[in-house]
């Protein structure tokens, strides 16, 4: 007997109807009771973390309403209630160091959370640029590493219109494996605490390459500047309206292009002709781009309009074959980028910002029978055809980034022009809509809120703060800015007291003998550095000026700008007094003695040193701030500086440049000396707050 087809049907809908009751009432069976939430932890609080020893440390976390929450540490318990939103903190008192601890922590139902491989010890904040960003690099010492009691905590790039509580990351062992991904100066600094201590050190690294002080700090504490508060608001806003502003630059753009007949002839599509391999260019007009007057020299229209560029490179087998991605700078305006006659990229004003920063970039495919590849052991003809608005203040590709590795390729291109727009008058220019720009890493409060606010519940036993790069606009300013960042972020940590530790800029760029580089930037910026240490209390400074590189804005030595820093908080925060201080010679005061100026210092430790001859980068001036090489002589701990250009002397500076070429006092120890100044005169910078 053969069930009928309907029959068939009707028990498969009841079978599958049955299975669905039990699905439910199993998932049912399985939920916490009403109203019932499972009980969470603090995004700290992971797998090989580091809690701060002493005093109170909190364990955050949420649960349901008014659920009893037991912690467990090794052989200490303590319990928290959570609140009507379901938060709960609770506290260990007066940890002692420890490692390899187990946290439990157990709500009313459900299995326990277990946190595993918790040490106490002592944890640093370490933040700052890319300075402070910068990997471990030395292969021999990644190798090396073995140091299960030092955690890193990598914190990633967040940038926020108001403070945020959480960042998803987690604690990280130190290991060869993990070296590449965290703070060399923080490791070397680490490395040089835990040896001297021997507690576990857990490193929270929150760093972003190209920021201002002002993006690290609270909106409060910007809000004490006067001078800033206005600009601080406007940017905010720019920041917080930049989706807006961006929905509709596009369609304002438009409008005024047909406005003033600014429209690209060729749009939608525009003819590639002049992009073919094999077009005639007797009629184009060579132009190198490095060349002030280049637009002058092409002819190009003074309106804008619509401009062509081509090179013609050679480019060999064994390159094409590893070639796979080009970038052309960063070019504004609307670009077609064409190789070999196919399109291959678009770049310039383009959504969702507008802006370029970071240089437009094409990826070619490999097969060479592909359009838009590479012609391996052939020449290869590049074209760009750009449509710009601002005749001069176009910008032109960048040759020796077309081609990576190939010396032939220079800044040297043909440029013919398609067409030419009519003029412009200065209403029309003065109208046409810009491009919201805005830069993340540098609006003041974003950073604060990202990377900073989530951990200021969290107990730290100090900060490290190596940033200043991209504050020299105005240098002068920045020693309010410091303080400003100290004083919020001491506030946010609810510790009055807490210890920071601030790195000096080192030297950079074209060595100068002074009184040369009497204006230069970063000699005014080491100044507020070094002002802002000294107003600060609990703040110190560790010199790097001797270990800086001229031709790179990050220099690779961190070992030692570790090292300094270690010094100094072995010697202020732990009660070690170093054996060689903790910083070089601090100049203290000065008396003028018979056509001399004689300089006092504080930590001449073992007594003043001129490294390798004689003392260099001392200037002296009289009354009338007309500045002269000087001559330097150490006599015991004071130095005797003077010059026969200037027989009543009255101030004088040492090593006051972007990179004081040859700067020499040390203290027997090996520690250098501050730049610093005697006088008190206005700076070139002085009174600039952007």
């Amino acid at each position: 007997m053969h069930d009928h087809p309907d029959h068939r049907k009707s028990i498969q809908r009841q079978l599958r109807r049955w299975f669905a009751r039990c699905a439910l009432a199993a998932s049912i069976l399985s939920l916490p009771p009403a109203g019932a939430d499972a009980v969470t932890l603090d995004f700290l609080i992971t797998d090989n973390m580091v809690l701060q020893r002493g005093n109170t440390t909190p364990i955050r976390g949420t649960a349901s309403p008014g659920e009893l929450v037991t912690l467990k540490l090794g052989a200490l318990t303590t319990t928290a209630t959570a609140a009507a939103d379901g938060a709960w903190t609770a506290r260990f008192h007066d940890l002692s160091a420890a490692e390899n601890l187990t946290l439990t922590v157990s709500g009313k139902d459900g299995p326990p959370l277990v946190v595993n491989n918790v040490d106490v010890g002592d944890v640093w904040f370490c933040a700052g640029q890319s300075n402070m960003f910068f990997r471990l690099a030395d292969a021999d010492e990644i190798a090396a590493i073995d140091r299960p009691h030092l955690r890193y905590f990598g914190v990633p790039f967040k940038n926020a219109a108001t403070p945020v509580p959480t960042v998803s990351a987690k604690w990280e062992v130190a290991s060869p494996q993990s070296a590449n991904r965290h703070s060399a100066v923080g490791y070397y600094f680490a490395k040089a605490v835990q040896d001297a201590t021997g507690v576990p050190i857990g490193i929270i690294h929150s760093a972003q390459g190209g920021t201002d002080v002002k993006a690290w700090t609270s909106r409060d504490a910007l809000d004490t500047i006067p001078e800033i508060k206005d600009f601080v608001a406007t940017t905010l806003n720019n920041y917080i309206n930049l989706d807006a502003d961006a929905a509709r630059f596009p369609g304002d753009y438009l409008a005024w292009q047909q406005k003033y007949h600014h429209t690209d002839p060729g749009a939608p599509t525009p003819n590639p002709a002049w992009a073919a391999p094999d077009l005639p260019t007797a009629d184009w007009t060579p132009v190198v781009t490095t060349d002030r007057d280049w637009w002058r020299n092409a002819k190009l229209p003074a309106d804008g309009g619509v401009v062509w560029f081509r090179k013609t490179v050679f480019i060999p087998a064994d390159r094409a074959a590893a070639l796979r991605d080009l970038n052309f700078g960063r070019l504004r305006n609307d670009i077609t980028i064409y190789l070999n006659g196919s399109p291959i990229g678009t770049g310039g004003n383009l959504p969702p910002y507008f802006w370029h920063s970071n240089g437009i970039g094409v990826r070619l495919p490999r097969d060479p029978a592909q359009p838009g590849a590479i012609r391996p052991d052939a020449d290869n003809v590049f074209a760009l055809r750009i449509v710009c608005h601002e005749g001069k203040n176009q910008e032109l590709p960048r040759g020796p980034s077309l081609i990576p590795g190939l010396a032939e390729v220079s800044s040297e291109w043909l440029v013919k022009v398609e067409a030419a727009f009519p003029p412009l008058t200065v209403a029309a220019r003065d109208e046409m809509p810009k491009p919201p720009e805005v830069r993340f890493e540098q609006t003041p409060t974003v950073l604060y809120n990202g990377m900073v606010n989530p951990f200021t519940p969290y107990p730290v036993k100090g900060v490290l703060w190596y940033q200043g790069e991209s504050s020299a606009r105005a240098p002068w300013a920045y020693r309010s800015f410091l303080a400003a960042l100290v004083q919020s972020w001491r506030h946010a940590w609810r510790q009055d007291e807490l210890p920071f530790y601030i790195v000096q800029l080192p030297g950079y760029g074209q060595p100068t003998v002074s009184p040369a580089g009497l204006n230069d930037s970063w000699a005014e910026l080491r100044d507020s550095q070094q002002a802002a240490a000294r107003q600060i209390p609990g703040a110190y400074l560790a010199v790097t000026i001797d270990i800086g590189e001229a031709n790179d804005i990050h220099p690779r030595n961190k070992r030692d700008v570790g090292r300094r820093l270690a010094l100094l908080a072995l010697e202020h925060s732990y009660g070690l007094p170093q054996p060689g201080g903790s910083a070089g010679p601090v100049y203290q005061s000065a008396t003028v003695e018979a056509g001399r100026l004689r300089l006092r210092f504080a930590n001449p430790t073992g007594g003043l040193v001129a490294k390798d001859g004689a003392l260099r980068q001392f200037i002296i001036s009289g009354a009338d701030q007309q500045w002269r090489a000087a001559e330097a002589v150490i006599d015991g701990d004071t130095i005797l500086v003077s010059s026969p250009a200037v027989p009543a002397p009255v101030a004088v500076r040492y090593a006051w440049a972007n990179n004081p070429e040859g700067c020499n006092l040390y203290n027997k120890s090996g520690l250098p000396a501050a730049p610093f100044r005697t006088d008190d005169w206005p700076l070139h910078t002085q009174d600039r707050w952007f």
